[in-house]
């Protein structure tokens, strides 16, 4: 940067500065408007050259005079310059005179504390009588005092503060100069500095120029060149020569057209070895338009290019089990359908290990994971050449491919598969023994797709749950009347409005503010009664019927928020809308939740969505794409019931979600179960480690209440605050809350 550079730099800082400013070489050479205003009325500018000219070898002078105190740094680029600053020490009476000091806070106090003017500004402090103990401790400012320090800082409120004191004969006076964006700034430079420094993969910042200016510590960690190496150079100083220009070409034609780029390079380390790295390149423009900035991210993919089939296997398996994950195994059942055979048959089982979230809970998640490789092994080693792949959390896929003569077959395979878990695993030298269902839909027999064959297989899994039996195969005509009845229930209670929206606050524990509530739903029957939710939502999961109440649960609970906070103006708290796993799986959701948006235009920042541990590892790459889109949308995303679902936590690290709330079932055995306070410390340390929000629910005790407050968790769902209340009665809680809040204030 040219020396003619750094001085416009510091002319912008000046002006934009609402302190009298002066740039001195042997006279003012520039100057904002504050500074023309004080020295047009006083005469200084003669002291000012004086201080100067006597304290040449100073770096930094500081000096009363009669009305100003007098700050002075020198600064050498080409020559010598000085930053001249003002700070008013006018008596109160000539304050008025100066609409510039009125616009901060100016307060004088007696030597006793006793506030004895104030100007309009100090209202920001609420003062309710006149004590400035209220604010800040008069011993603190006498002690600043004595220790010869003239300021300091403090914190009022939500705000930040930063407290000049002249001391006078019998009284004090304090400016206070609102610091609070300054601090927030500096807060959030320091998370992303911390950010960028612990990101892994390599960053490369350049100038216009295509200089770098800037990299992070991972950039050393792959090339071997240090910061200092690399700034002011052209990337180019890395070429491995293994380009050609037109490679290179390219790249600059899709950065000036699209501002984007991604593909891989081929560059060479310091210590002249060549990697390969997989770059995504991005183009910053200004507010005009113009290019300031390329930013390059990448990662060194060598070894994965190096080996093909280690990516491929990474993309299409489970990582614990080694597994195929589900989105492989569906292409294959699609690809099996379409090449198969008239004279065969397809068996697609689903098999779930039972109590799976008791073992995580009472055994620990790692015995949990080993359950789920040993299990795997098992069904490994008995369908040696089926297709078989970890379906979700706690369930295992198998296709089997039989002939239509030897029907019978498929019945040996499910009980040789019970009989297989007859049998104990022993994990670490301990025998666990463990009981699966079966759920399972045969093709073409009772399935005419991939879909069908899924949605069959999971239904008959559910009912093999529900019903207390090993397994349960698919039949069209496996429905209950009762089941037809409830479905049939359950259209005509949508048509005729028989559904209600309850709201169970959530509690801010540390001042008993209301920080949101969670939106429930409930059913009457045609006589008025209430319909127990563990009643219909099995059914309306299993009909897919979920899908019209989860619109009809976003309608009203849109349409309520708009009324609350836009035409009623109370001010917004979060509500939280669950996700069930067939309406999260759901292809239209996305669509249907825009279609309402746009229907109800309301700040969805305030809208989180709940999804159950189960569907957040289900599926992992649609899932997390969804997630993306929801957040990008503003939507906040919790998981809901975590700790009881899935065990390997190397999924939930990577979904991009902002909440977890910690399962009644752990929070119930508070404070007298060991285990469930060490699984509650274990999910707070977690989630606190990993930025996510903590919401504890089932909170029925004071007891309850105050050791999650010890522990970190402040926001509680719960009876001990309120049970789930209707619409109306919700409403006047709201109201309450924060009539108390403001009193607490």
């Amino acid at each position: 940067m040219t020396q003619e550079e750094k001085i416009e730099i510091i002319k912008k800082i000046i002006d934009k500065s609402v302190i009298p400013v002066s740039i001195f070489e042997d006279k003012p050479i520039y100057y904002n408007k504050k500074f023309e205003e004080i020295t047009k009325e006083n005469d200084i500018l003669e002291k000012i050259n004086k201080i100067i000219a006597e304290n040449k070898s100073e770096e930094t002078i500081k000096e009363n005079n009669k009305n100003f105190k007098i700050n002075i740094e020198k600064i050498n680029l080409d020559k010598t310059y000085y930053i001249v600053q003002l700070e008013e020490l006018l008596e109160k009476k000539y304050i008025d005179s100066f609409p510039y000091f009125n616009k901060n806070p100016i307060i004088e106090i007696s030597k006793d504390g006793k506030i004895i003017y104030k100007n309009p500004a100090a209202k920001i402090f609420e003062i309710k009588n006149e004590n400035i103990n209220n604010i800040i401790s008069i011993s603190k400012i006498k002690e600043r005092i004595n220790q010869s320090e003239s300021n300091f800082e403090f914190n009022y409120k939500s705000n930040f503060f930063h407290v000049e004191i002249i001391p006078f004969e019998n009284y004090y006076r304090l400016y206070f100069f609102d610091i609070t964006e300054k601090v927030k700034t500096e807060k959030k430079l320091k998370i992303i500095e911390k950010a960028f420094n612990s990101i892994h993969e390599a960053i490369m910042i350049t100038d216009k120029e295509n200089k770098i200016i800037l990299v992070n510590p991972m950039f050393t960690r792959i090339t071997g060149y240090e910061e200092n190496e690399a700034i002011g150079k052209n990337p180019s100083f890395q070429s491995s020569k293994k380009h050609d220009k037109d490679f290179y070409i390219k790249i600059w034609e899709s950065l000036y057209r699209d501002g984007f780029w991604e593909g891989n390079i081929w560059n060479r380390k310091k210590d002249g070895s060549i990697y390969l790295a997989r770059f995504t390149i991005s183009v910053i423009k200004n507010e005009n338009n113009l290019i300031e900035n390329y930013i390059a991210i990448f990662e060194d993919i060598t070894e994965q290019q190096e080996s093909k089939n280690t990516i491929n296997f990474i993309v299409n398996h489970d990582p614990l089990t080694g597994l195929l994950n589900r989105a492989s195994f569906e292409e294959k059942i699609s690809e099996k359908i379409e090449n198969l055979n008239n004279n065969k048959n397809l068996a697609l089982i689903l098999l779930n290990i039972k109590s799976f979230r008791k073992i995580n809970s009472t055994l620990s998640f790692v015995i949990g994971d080993f359950v789920l490789i040993e299990t795997a092994n098992k069904i490994k080693n008995l369908f040696k050449n089926s297709l078989i792949a970890r379906y979700n959390a706690d369930v295992f896929s198998i296709l089997l491919e039989y002939e239509n003569i030897h029907k019978d077959k498929l019945n040996q395979e499910i009980r040789s598969m019970i009989d297989l878990f007859k049998e104990p695993l022993v994990i670490k030298n301990k025998e666990i023994f463990i009981n699966v269902n079966l759920g399972i839909s045969v093709y073409p027999e009772d399935a005419k797709n991939t879909y069908r064959l899924l949605q069959n297989a999971e239904e008959s899994l559910y009912k093999a749950k529900t019903s207390g039996l090993n397994f349960w195969v698919h039949k069209d005509s496996e429905k209950t009347e009762e089941d037809y009845n409830m479905e049939n229930f359950l259209r005509k209670a949508l048509k005729e409005n028989l559904f209600e929206l309850y709201y169970q606050p959530q509690i801010n524990s540390l001042n008993n503010s209301l920080y949101g509530a969670e939106i429930l739903i409930r059913l009457r029957d045609l006589d008025g009664n209430y319909i127990s939710p563990r009643s219909f939502i099995p059914t309306a999961e299993k009909t897919g019927i979920i899908i019209d109440i989860g619109e009809w649960i976003f309608d009203r609970s849109f349409k309520n928020f708009y009324n609350w906070f836009y035409i009623k103006r109370y001010d917004p708290i979060n509500l939280s809308i669950n996700l069930s796993p067939r309406q999260f799986r759901d292809p239209n959701l996305i669509g249907m939740i825009e279609r309402k948006l746009k229907m109800i235009n309301i700040e969805t920042k305030y809208i989180t969505l709940e999804i159950t541990e189960g569907v957040a590892v289900d599926n992992i790459k649609d899932i997390i794409e969804k997630i993306n889109y929801l957040k990008r949308i503003s939507f906040t995303i919790a998981i809901d019931d975590f700790g009881i679902g899935y065990s390997s936590l190397a999924y939930i690290k990577n979904l991009p979600i902002d909440k977890i709330k910690i399962d009644q079932a752990f929070i119930r055995g508070l404070p007298d179960s060991k285990e469930d306070f060490a699984i509650v410390v274990a999910i707070i340390n977690l989630a606190s480690n990993l930025g996510f929000d903590i919401i504890a629910e089932g909170a029925e005790t004071k007891e309850q209440v105050e050791l999650l407050k010890r522990l970190g968790c402040y926001i509680i769902q719960g009876y001990y605050y309120s049970k789930p209340l209707p619409e109306q009665a919700f409403e006047s809680l709201y109201l309450e809350k924060i009539n108390d809040t403001e009193i607490i204030e």
